[in-house]
This record gives C-alpha cells, structure tokens and sequence, in this order.
C-alpha cells in the first residue's frame, strides 16, 4: 500500500502519491498549480503553489463544490454515457431517474466523488469537471461514450508540467 505524500520535483512541481488500489486505473500524477500574473504578485513560486495546495485542500476536504456544479454534472450526463473518477462511474441514467436540482442527484455525484482519497485531487477532479461542463455547453447532441475525468486531469496536468519546464520555473 502506497501512502499519501508531497515530494518536491526538481521542476518545483508537487507530485501526489495515493494508495494504490485494484479498483481505481489512475492515481493523481500532480498538482496543478498557476503562475504569477507579473512581477508586482510579491509572491514566489513555492508561496503561490502552497496557496493553491492549501485552498484545493480545504475545498475538497469541506466537501465545496462551485454554484451551479452539480447541474452542470447533470447537463454534461446528458450528452454523454457516465462520468469516470477514480475509478468509480457516475451513469448517465441518473438524470433520467432524477432531476438537476434534486438533493438526491448532488447526493449521487458526492457519493463518486467521496471515494477520491486525497482531499486536493478531489477538488482538481471537480475543477476538471466545471471545464468539461463548458464542452456541454456547446449545442451537440454528443460528447462520446464514458468520458474518463481523471484522464483528461492527468492530460491537463502533463501539458502544465511540460510546459513549465520549457519556459523554466
């Protein structure tokens, strides 16, 4: 069994580590972290990535989600077959079963994202999730079959780190 730790990268990247299991195909690979805005920020590298460690942290320990989240879950199931996390698949038979606004459905997704063991992943895979929510947005009947969110994180987060290292920290 893995354990959950930080280490230090020498591109200044966090690596996440969490336990392996059989059930989940994918395990946090990063942290994403963004750059300052200019050199008037007065932050360093490592201060502005400890503060968007500790504020996904807190987000996905509290369990916060941002407004409109969970109908914007509804509206993407309903162009696609299921939502993967962390193993774990949300169908898309749910928005037939209940209504976006219902207690129910948020109780639904949670119920997904609650096994998601580290607190920060979780906030990145609802993070992830609000940006898939704006290809919904898009007037298509279709956005494929079971869309894999921790993929399209591990993607997102290969992108960023390949990125950081060609224009140096």
């Amino acid at each position: 069994m893995g354990s959950n730790k930080l280490e230090n990268k020498n591109s200044g990247l966090l690596v996440l580590h969490s336990p392996q299991r059989c059930s989940s195909p994918s395990t946090p690979s990063g942290i994403l972290s963004p750059v300052g805005h200019g050199p008037g920020d007065g932050l360093r590298w490592e201060e502005r990535q400890g503060q968007w460690l500790r504020r996904r942290r807190l987000d996905g320990a509290i369990n916060r989600v941002p407004m409109g989240f969970y109908q914007r879950v509804w509206k993407i199931l309903q162009k696609c077959h299921g939502l993967s996390m962390d193993g774990y698949v949300l169908p898309s038979s749910t928005t037939r079963e209940m209504t976006a606004g219902e207690i129910k459905f948020a109780v639904q997704v949670e119920s997904v994202l609650n096994h998601v063991p580290q607190p920060e992943y979780r906030q990145l895979l609802v993070e992830t999730v609000m940006v898939l929510g704006l290809v919904a947005d898009v007037d298509v009947d279709s956005i494929g079959g079971i869309i894999h969110v921790d993929r399209i994180l591990h993607l997102a987060n290969d992108l960023f780190q390949n990125d950081q290292v060609l224009t140096g920290p």
